[in-house]
């Protein structure tokens, strides 16, 4: 992730090279991107990045291979025991850690790539995110990440009387005044389901309160 004004990194996506793809010279080489962006509109977006890539790139082709998200690291292993990994997988910061595990991460690769860029280019924090346990080495080059947050309507509030929630315990307290299940109206509303979303939802209170990935 380049520099920007970010509120709050719930889940940082990361490009991690695959390690065991031969990366000889050759006057052509194609590569495959495996991403979870399996939205035709996200899709389009991704096409017109890789034609100006390739426009740069003469010699590289890539293809690009769209996997659902909530079935994605599944199929990582899946390709990781046929051998048959794409060069470049888009993946999370944590799963990217896993994968490092079992050595399907090129370092090197990874390496070469954020030295080129600059380590000047990311936040320190995003780098440290996706730094290897020993800090060695990095897992994986930031590319993007969510922007997690709470969302509220200032008019709701101002009828109740209450103020703006400024952290955790103030939000707590908003959400419990403002909780009236006979009514069917919530306090707020979070994902519980066994999904990538509630994942996603919940990493936001857990780096807030300086959690590492386990």
């Amino acid at each position: 992730m380049l520099k920007a004004k970010i509120v709050l990194i719930s889940a940082l996506v990361s490009c991690a090279l695959v390690s065991g793809c031969k990366y000889d010279k050759k006057s052509s080489v194609a590569i495959e991107f495996m991403h979870s962006s399996v939205e035709q509109e996200r899709q389009a977006v991704i096409a017109k990045l890789i034609e100006r890539f390739e426009k740069e790139n003469p010699g590289i082709s890539v293809k690009q291979v769209p996997v659902e998200e909530d079935a994605y690291n599944t199929k990582v292993i899946t390709l990781a025991r046929s051998g048959s990994l794409p060069e470049v997988i888009e993946t999370s910061h944590d799963y990217a850690k896993v994968m490092d595990k079992e050595s399907l991460i090129d370092r090197k690769a990874v390496a070469q790539v954020i030295n080129g860029v600059g380590e000047g280019t990311f936040y320190d924090g995003v780098l440290r995110i996706v730094r290897t346990e020993d800090g060695s080495a990095w897992t994986g080059v930031p590319v993007s990440a969510w922007i997690g947050g709470i969302w509220y309507r200032k008019d709701v509030l101002a009828k109740a009387g209450l103020e703006e929630p400024k952290d955790w315990q103030q939000l707590l307290n908003v959400a419990q005044k403002l909780n009236n299940p006979g009514s069917k109206k919530y306090g707020i509303a979070l994902p519980t389901a066994e999904s990538v979303l509630t994942e996603q939802s919940f990493s936001q209170f857990a780096l807030s309160n300086q959690a590492n990935v386990f």
